[in-house]
């Protein structure tokens, strides 16, 4: 596992503690009732890149602070050009103030990788400490002492929660308290302006933006063909190199910035409960989207008159998330909970979903799955015949250009909403939704279920087409059963 899986790791393990700002900093347990609690299967990728979508999106809409700060800018420019006077002065002067960029941006970087070093576990620093120790030359045994030295001399609380708070208050500048009125916790004295620092960081990248945007304007436009007429070949040279290398640096580095501040401005306290929400209700989503897949292929091997063969010697393999959520599928069939299928809980299913079947036809569709023969589907038949049945079919009809994958989809979409139409009305309200959604014990809340038929709903009558339901299978077909 290299450094980034390791930080990722433990930034999400720590993200899903979700401690208490209060000492002895318990994290927040299940039972706990908390709007901002993410269960342990949380996808923390996605909460971070819909975070950083959203902190993308907020550049674009430069507020008014920012062009406060240019207007004192410009005014201070023309003020210095009034003294001055000389345009080759101003051209030397303008690539020192490309320098002092370069220097805040190391610096603003620093800050930010200090804060998100803040929410991490001193398990992790001394992990990374014994990858830095064996790097140094110190064997692996040394490298281990070191290691559990430090474990016994220290709390393996994340650092922030050493922060003396009352400390902090008393040096509290009376300009934070009037910019910041509400009583900081500990989190939010790792930033700049406490409660408002991601905002203030918001405020320094557009600043950041803008300023190599119009640095680059000036530079072409003006000062390059200053330089040029006033000055030799190789001063030119070196002038253009002066100028260029700081706004180069900054424009290269800004993607791990950006990355860095969306990671710092969604943890802790300022976690974001609605995009929670939103990653929650998109992978229940995902996991009800595989269980239609997976009734689907039911319904095919029900009408295919199947001969059993025993796949179990073929070796099928998933990854560590694929295996946790085609498990979480297995659960939603096996209502008891005895980590096997029997052929009243296959039939309890299919029957409430899609009607009464035919005695021989549910006898093939279990056969299909129960390789054995025992009676009865077991959570490794389950996953080999997910792996051989239900995945092999995602290349069905593929012709190269992508329309074999939308017809498999169209042909999906077509028998799985038969199934579900059950008045062939050709259209399915929230109630039927949720309805079906229930069968599979995923735990869609009314809510989550008027969101999901909101986000697909294109008419406007709050009911799921075929062409909607179409659109919920493309866009939540998990990514096992992609191509």
């Amino acid at each position: 596992m290299g450094p980034k899986e390791i930080l990722f790791r433990a930034l999400k393990d720590e993200f899903l503690l979700d401690r208490s700002l209060e000492p002895p900093f318990a994290p927040a347990t299940q039972t706990q009732t908390q709007t901002n609690r993410a269960p342990d299967h949380f996808n923390f990728g996605r909460y971070l890149t819909l975070c950083l979508s959203s902190s993308l999106c907020h550049v674009v809409h430069v507020n008014i602070w920012t062009w406060a700060f240019f207007g004192i800018f410009s005014i201070t420019i023309y003020l210095i050009m009034l003294v001055v006077q000389d345009l080759l002065v101003l051209a030397w002067i303008w690539v020192a103030l490309g320098w002092m960029g370069l220097f805040f941006n190391i610096y603003f970087e620093r800050k930010l990788i200090q804060i998100r070093d803040m929410f991490l576990p001193v398990e992790l620093e001394l992990e990374l400490e014994l990858t830095a120790a064996t790097k140094q030359g110190a064997t692996s045994s040394e490298a281990t002492s070191l290691l559990e030295a430090g474990r016994q001399s220290r709390d393996l609380l994340p650092a922030w929660c050493s922060i003396d708070l009352d400390s902090y208050l008393e040096r509290r500048s009376k300009l934070i308290k009037r910019m910041c009125p509400h009583m900081p916790d500990r989190q939010h004295t790792l930033f700049w302006f406490e409660c408002e620092g991601p905002h203030f960081h918001m405020l320094l990248l557009q600043i950041n933006l803008i300023f190599i945007g119009l640095s680059c304007a000036i530079l072409l436009l003006t000062f390059f063909p200053e330089v040029f007429k006033a000055c030799s070949l190789s001063v030119f040279l070196m002038y253009v190199i002066l100028a260029v290398v700081p706004l180069l640096y900054i424009a290269l580095k800004k993607q791990q910035m950006v990355a860095t501040m969306s990671q710092v401005s969604c943890m802790g306290s300022f976690r974001r409960p609605d995009v929670i929400a939103t990653v929650i209700r998109e992978q229940k989503t995902a996991h009800v989207v595989r269980a239609f897949l997976v009734l689907e292929k039911m319904y095919q091997a029900a009408h295919t008159h199947h001969t059993p063969t025993n796949n179990m010697d073929q070796e099928i393999t998933f990854n560590g998330q694929e295996l946790a959520d085609i498990t979480t599928t297995f659960e939603a069939f096996d209502k008891n909970g005895d980590g096997h299928l029997s052929s009243t809980e296959i039939a309890t299913v299919v029957t409430a979903l899609g009607g009464p079947m035919e005695p021989e036809k549910l006898n093939r569709m279990i056969s299909a799955l129960d390789t054995d023969m025992d009676g009865h589907v077991s959570k490794q038949e389950f996953l080999q015949w997910y792996g051989t049945q239900v995945m092999a079919s995602r290349g069905d009809g593929v012709d190269g250009d992508g329309d074999g994958d939308a017809h498999l989809n169209k042909t999906r979409a077509h028998r799985l909403f038969a199934i579900f139409d059950k008045n062939k009305s050709g259209k399915i309200s929230i109630g039927e939704f949720k309805a079906i959604l229930d069968k599979f014990s995923i735990g869609f809340t009314v809510d989550e279920v008027g969101e999901i038929v909101r986000e697909l709903d294109e008419d406007g009558n709050i009911m799921i087409g075929l062409e909607e339901f179409e659109k919920l299978l493309e866009k939540y077909t998990p990514e096992e059963l992609q191509d």
